[in-house]
């Protein structure tokens, strides 16, 4: 697979007070304990270009994606492995929807 970048929360152990996040973010959430601010959200052109140039540049994955797709698409779109047979419905739904059913 190529290489991969997840960026996720991280709970800060420890003491101090530099401290940012003390708990896991469902919690925070759910439970309300946090600054209420608005929130501004945006994308910029070209943002995650770089994660369509590996694939469309590289032959062998490409292959290995049009070939095993519903193997490859939850990790590249980030959605659970399992249960299989739930994955392969959100596989096959997004190559329909997104690729016409098409090689990519």
């Amino acid at each position: 697979l190529p290489p991969t970048s997840v960026f996720g929360p991280v709970i800060e152990h420890g003491g101090g007070d530099g401290r940012f996040l003390r708990d896991d973010p469902v919690t925070i959430l759910q439970s309300g304990n946090f600054t209420q601010v608005p929130l501004i959200a945006g994308i910029t052109r070209d943002e995650f270009r770089w994660r369509s140039q590996y694939v469309l540049t590289n032959v062998t994955y490409l292959n290995r994606l049009n070939g095993e797709f519903d193997y490859i698409a939850p990790w590249e779109f980030r959605y659970p492995r399992t249960p299989r047979v739930v994955s392969s419905r959100i596989s096959a739904a997004r190559k329909g929807y997104y690729f016409n059913n098409q090689p990519v």
